[in-house]
């Protein structure tokens, strides 16, 4: 479509003038390149079934893009969803009843230490940190469930070779 170019005077309506000059300012080109390529995309069929299959790839990157992101937040979640379930197991196996009369230094004392977990908690998220930020990613094609978990369904250490689990 490059080459030699003919120059035209166009008169518009006053709403059509208002959107092209809205649309050059948005995609920060000249109005008379605006202009043309409506006109590019309004009259030859050509230009609009490669500017199609143009925004198709970008569709597709897009979609491969969320995929990836969706499987990434699958296996966080499955694997959050292990260790709440690993630490309360542990809590309540080792956890004993408290007794009535240290009860009330037992609840002042669990909420001190909850609200420190809440500070670093909030410390980390403001920092970016993470304590998944070493987790392994799942194979091509392996379950997020599945790569969260080895065959026992124990979570496996980010730094443990995970080929010794199976």
């Amino acid at each position: 479509m490059k080459g030699h170019r003919v120059q035209l005077t166009v008169r518009l309506e006053p709403q059509v003038m208002q959107a092209a000059r809205q649309r050059s300012g948005e995609m920060k080109v000249s109005l008379s390149s605006t202009v043309a390529e409506a006109a590019k995309e309004s009259l030859l069929s050509s230009y609009r079934s490669e500017r199609e299959q143009e925004i198709l790839k970008a569709l597709d990157r897009n979609f491969h893009a969320l995929r990836r992101l969706e499987r990434q937040l699958r296996l966080e979640i499955s694997v959050l969803k292990e260790m709440i379930g690993v630490g309360m197991r542990s809590f309540f196996n080792h956890t004993t009843p408290i007794p009535e009369p240290t009860k009330n230094a037992a609840l002042r004392s669990g909420k001190e230490r909850f609200h420190r977990y809440l500070d670093l908690l909030a410390t980390n998220l403001r920092s970016g940190e993470s304590i998944l930020k070493d987790l392994p990613l799942p194979e091509a094609g392996e379950p997020a469930a599945a790569a969260a978990s080895d065959a026992g369904g124990q979570v496996v250490p980010a730094t443990e070779d995970r080929s010794r689990g199976k």
